[in-house]
């Protein structure tokens, strides 16, 4: 069955790439869809199949510019329906594989789709999801206090954001907790952290988004928890945890907001 859509609103690569993960999906995921809601915490099934998708069938550099050895996605007129048809299609088979995978690009989006393509930070990361190796990202947003939403700048000014980044000599010294951010417990290689300067300051220039490596020390990642289904969408209680971990800013490759300078 096709899902339904407006043709003339499809971009000629769409059917190539639906193609490309129905291949995947009817042989990596279907003979295995019953064992993918229990495999929540050991990932035995399912990420060898996000591996598939992922490093060997290419999708993992696709968002980057063509320069840094990507698809050139991000430089789509129709960047917005093959997001969308990707996300149908992955899901057709696996709705948490959809999830993994979204949120995977979600931090890498500001950095890599015009007109705001960031080429410093994409000449960074590229390199990190251009092995030949899985590589999974986080979008570490949600607080206790603040919920999803503190990111909206039009409603909440940042003001409900409580991690903190203050920075001392050419490093963003980064303090706070996550709350349920998908794709941590354990498999994240790098999160997109949202922060604030200045704690309970309604200025947009106070709101910052840091990207910071899993393996920077004071990060720490909670334990995964079984939840109702989509099994490699792995979250936990607690979360994430950064205390008085470092982002290097000598370079400028870490930062995202120029406003985080403190101009």
């Amino acid at each position: 069955m096709e899902f339904a859509r407006i043709r003339e609103f499809e971009s000629p690569l769409e059917r190539y790439l639906a193609e490309m993960i129905r291949d995947w999906g009817d042989k990596y995921v279907l003979p295995y869809r019953r064992e993918f809601d229990e495999d929540w915490k050991e990932h035995r099934y399912v990420e060898p199949a996000l591996e598939k998708l992922m490093v060997d069938y290419g999708f993992q550099i696709a968002i980057f510019p063509e320069e840094f050895g990507g698809w050139g996605l991000g430089n789509s007129d129709y960047f917005g329906s093959i997001c969308a048809r990707l996300m149908e299609e992955i899901g057709r088979y696996d709705t948490g594989v959809a999830v993994s995978v979204g949120v995977t690009f979600w931090p890498l989006f500001m950095i890599t789709v015009k007109p705001h393509v960031n080429y410093d930070l994409c000449a960074e990361f590229s390199k990190l999801f251009a092995r030949k190796k899985l590589t999974i990202a986080a979008n570490a947003m949600t607080e206790p206090q603040g919920g999803s939403d503190i990111e909206n700048l039009d409603e909440l000014k940042g003001k409900t954001i409580r991690t903190t980044a203050v920075l001392d000599g050419d490093e963003w010294v980064i303090n706070g907790h996550k709350l349920w951010p998908t794709n941590t417990g354990g498999v994240a290689d790098l999160f997109g952290v949202v922060c604030t300067t200045k704690p309970g300051e309604a200025d947009e220039k106070h709101f910052t988004y840091i990207y910071v490596p899993a393996t920077t020390p004071g990060v720490k990642q909670g334990e995964p928890y079984r939840k109702a289904g989509m099994a490699l969408t792995r979250t936990q209680t607690y979360g994430l945890t950064t205390s008085g971990c470092r982002s290097i800013t000598e370079r400028g490759v870490k930062i995202l907001m120029p406003n985080t300078s403190g101009k």
